[in-house]
């Protein structure tokens, strides 16, 4: 995620969005670039818990890309 931000900072067509909704607030991307595509990454700390990340997945998976494959 690191090289994407890296590379997504300097492109003037891409945006950096923190805490971005998906599914009208339901669910959140901790951080999204947006140039055409979604790429997100979910942070999860020592202290999250777990309870939420099913409804994220399904949120995710039906507007996020993988953001590996995009590096």
């Amino acid at each position: 995620m690191g090289r994407l931000l890296a590379r997504a900072a300097g492109a003037p067509d891409t945006l950096i969005v923190n805490e971005l909704g998906l599914a009208d607030g339901a669910s959140r991307v901790d951080i999204a670039v947006i140039n055409g595509h979604i790429c997100g990454g979910e942070i999860k700390a020592e202290a999250d818990s777990l309870d939420r990340l099913p409804r994220q997945v399904e949120a995710y998976g039906r507007l996020v890309e993988d953001a590996s494959a995009r590096l």
